[in-house]
């Protein structure tokens, strides 16, 4: 399945979870480990600043509270404007997404 293919938040889960290598239902597991918790922070970040969630909606199907979400958001600008490889995973999302958006319009 192509992931880039599925519109609006399933295509949020399944675009951040094929960038970090893990399948999409690990996001919604109690796992801390990195490139789960990285995964997860990106998808509750693009759920809050392009879908225009609420923190409480956007943490909801991870089963976290509001300010895991609001945490989230943070922890990915933070790591954006910090971490190389983070940025230019987050990129490559966020570019697809745009890219998505120019083709539907």
């Amino acid at each position: 399945m192509n992931p880039y293919a599925i519109p609006g938040i399933a295509g949020i889960d399944a675009m951040c979870a094929q960038e970090w290598g893990i399948d999409r239902e690990q996001l919604y597991t109690r796992t801390r480990e990195r490139q789960v918790v990285e995964a997860r922070q990106m998808a509750m970040y693009l759920r809050v600043t392009r879908e225009r969630s609420s923190y409480a909606a956007a943490g909801q199907p991870y089963d976290r509270d509001h300010a895991t979400a609001i945490h989230a958001v943070r922890t990915v600008r933070n790591l954006m404007s910090t971490d190389k490889a983070f940025r230019a995973k987050a990129q490559r999302v966020i570019d697809t997404m745009e890219e998505m958006d120019r083709l539907t319009k």
